[in-house]
């Protein structure tokens, strides 16, 4: 059966406000430690924490983003104290990038934040429902990654 138009809408609603709700709580959990980064922002670090050390190239290929933005959030980075570059020994162009204890902090405290989070949402669902919604979730990102693959989303960065 389909969903009605109504139905639709509601679902749209309730992904939003999930949505919403996840970043409004991360930015109440770990946003005072860094005030000046964004949601975006925190993605960048999970995948600086996940495959550390890495080049700026590898970081742009991963995030898929302009090497140019690539560059001006290591330098924001930089500059908060996050992150640290450090040039390749045997090529020179290329920079290896490295997150600091502080940074390591930061991703850590945002990896539990998310796990935590996380847990609340589903603590009103029973074990099988909780693998369920997963299950259909990853169906439903397979499914809008072959049905629009010019908005080119990736199955997992991570």
């Amino acid at each position: 059966m389909k969903l009605t138009e109504h139905q639709c809408l509601r679902l749209v609603h309730s992904l939003f406000n999930i949505t919403r709700a996840y970043e409004k709580e991360i930015e109440r959990k770990v946003f005072h430690l860094q005030p000046s980064l964004s949601i975006q922002d925190l993605g960048m670090l999970v995948i600086l924490g996940l495959y550390a050390p890495m080049t700026s190239r590898q970081l742009s290929d991963k995030m898929e983003i302009s090497p140019a933005m690539t560059s001006l959030c290591v330098q924001k980075y930089v500059e908060s104290g996050l992150l640290y570059r450090e040039q390749d020994k045997t090529d020179r162009r290329n920079w290896w990038l490295y997150l600091t204890h502080e940074g390591q902090e930061l991703y850590q405290n945002l990896i539990n934040s998310t796990v935590e989070l996380t847990g609340i949402f589903l603590a009103g669902l029973d074990e099988n429902e909780q693998v369920q919604l997963h299950n259909l979730l990853e169906k439903m990102l397979q499914q809008l990654t072959q049905a629009l693959p010019h908005l080119q989303i990736k199955e997992r960065i991570y």
